[in-house]
């Protein structure tokens, strides 16, 4: 079974006596007998095994699933332990300047939910009146046409099996290739 990484960086897990190494947005391949045990150790770290027979609408669904597992797993654990160290220094009046690290991570944070903010569903407020009957009162949900407008204005299809497979980052022997963003580069100079 091949399992995704969905994140920008990699690192390594011990599973069953086994060291698997998840490189950014790769697949990697994991014996199925312990590919579930695997999933829940990494699961946190935005990585997602692709099933046998999945479906477009499953993976994407399961590629949305690990960008958030990433964003309230190892990205918030990381961004937490950085404001601690902040928050250390600061009670015995020393001042630091923010880290590279932390600057990238919370790029990440804000890109992560930029692209989990394009891909969700527009959230229905509840009514007891249809939406004919509203309209013939006067009664109009504020934004909902302005967030339809911009939903129809950005490419719908970011995660699709394609840009995934144009994410994935190809590794000549010897030179890694660098990958920085979540965004699609397709999407990534347009504003948001």
């Amino acid at each position: 079974m091949k399992m995704y990484n969905t994140s920008l960086e990699s690192f390594k897990v011990i599973c069953d006596a086994k060291v698997f190494e998840f490189k950014p947005r790769e697949y990697t391949e994991v014996p199925d007998n312990i590919a579930d045990m695997l999933y829940n150790q990494v699961k946190a770290w935005g990585v997602f095994p692709i099933r046998p027979n999945i479906t477009e609408e499953e993976l994407k669904q399961a590629k949305f699933k690990a960008l958030k597992d990433y964003l309230n797993g190892a990205l918030r654990v990381r961004l937490e332990c950085y404001d601690m160290q902040k928050d250390h220094y600061a009670r015995i009046n020393v001042t630091l300047p923010p880290q590279r690290d932390q600057i990238k991570a919370m790029n990440w944070q804000k890109e992560i939910h930029k692209v989990l903010e394009l891909e969700s569903p527009i959230e229905v407020v509840p009514s007891f009146l249809d939406e004919e009957t509203r309209k013939a009162i006067g009664i109009d949900l504020p934004n909902v046409e302005h967030i339809k407008d911009k939903l129809n204005q950005i490419d719908q299809n970011i995660f699709s099996p394609a840009a995934i497979a144009k994410a994935e980052v190809k590794r000549a022997p010897g030179r890694p290739k660098k990958v920085d963003s979540f965004l699609d580069p397709e999407i990534e100079g347009q504003k948001i």
